[in-house]
């Protein structure tokens, strides 16, 4: 996970409810010298990070409004 690589994770809260399983991480990113030591150019995506789970349905990016139109004063 890149933010281990990059801060220090301080608290983690894992869900009790029904449903399936989930958590939240909170990350310390303060310290200047861990920042550095990675970059966009320097972090490897796992194997196929950029594939879309087709269950998402995802059909690309999506805007209410028509070319042209910036839906200012509408």
């Amino acid at each position: 996970m890149h933010f281990m690589s990059i801060g220090v994770r301080r608290e983690t809260v894992v869900s009790n409810g029904p449903g399936p399983a989930s958590s939240a991480s909170l990350y310390d990113l303060s310290e200047a010298t861990r920042l550095a030591s990675a970059s966009a150019e320097t972090y490897v995506l796992p194997q196929g990070a950029n594939e879309v789970d087709p269950r998402l349905g995802c059909d690309g990016p999506q805007t209410p409004f028509a070319r042209g139109e910036s839906g200012a004063g509408n």
